[in-house]
């Protein structure tokens, strides 16, 4: 019988891998030719495109390529990478690689530039938007007598349901007490 024995190193991750473990990948890949869905088999990693990229980003960046970019972008930056974009006529995968940033970063920001323009840019949106803040801007706008009244309407309307409905639930618990006591 042959004795075979196979190391799998498996790498978990919450969400990103580390810039240590990305050179890892990327010098095995350029020093001993393993292909991208070998490697990503081997580690683990849910898709070779990522290896794809790192590669990438290392042969045009060098081992920066590889680290993430702790800081945030200025409006200027962002509508330089736009304006990039847009000029040379490149994909946001090219313009990410040329600056050494995120791809959805990229398509972020177009889209900004887009829809809403590029002052908007200069706007600093990270995270969750605070739901009350929304709730709170779409009630600015003051309402009309009319308005007020119509609101007041609907709340007296859904009062008087509301109140229905309960009185039809004590009739039939009172209905459902008299039968059992009978």
């Amino acid at each position: 019988m042959l004795d075979i024995k196979l190391t799998l190193e498996v790498h978990f991750f919450m969400s990103k891998y580390t810039y240590e473990f990305k050179l890892k990948i990327v010098k095995e890949h350029l020093n001993e030719h393993f292909g991208f869905a070998y490697l990503s088999k081997k580690y683990n990693i849910q898709s070779k495109e990522n290896i794809r990229e790192w590669v990438r980003k290392y042969e045009i960046h060098g081992d920066n390529g590889l680290k993430k970019n702790p800081f945030s972008y200025d409006g200027n930056f962002k509508r330089d990478v736009v304006k990039y974009m847009c000029d040379s006529n490149s994909s946001a995968t090219q313009v990410s690689y040329e600056y050494n940033i995120g791809t959805d970063l990229v398509m972020k920001w177009y889209r900004i530039y887009t829809e809403k323009g590029p002052q908007y840019l200069d706007i600093e949106n990270r995270g969750r938007p605070n739901m009350r803040k929304i709730k709170k801007e779409t009630n600015k706008k003051p309402l009309t007598r009319e308005e007020e009244l119509e609101k007041r309407i609907k709340m007296l309307e859904m009062e008087n349901d509301y109140l229905k409905k309960l009185q039809a639930l004590i009739q039939e618990e009172e209905r459902k007490l008299q039968k059992k006591s009978k």
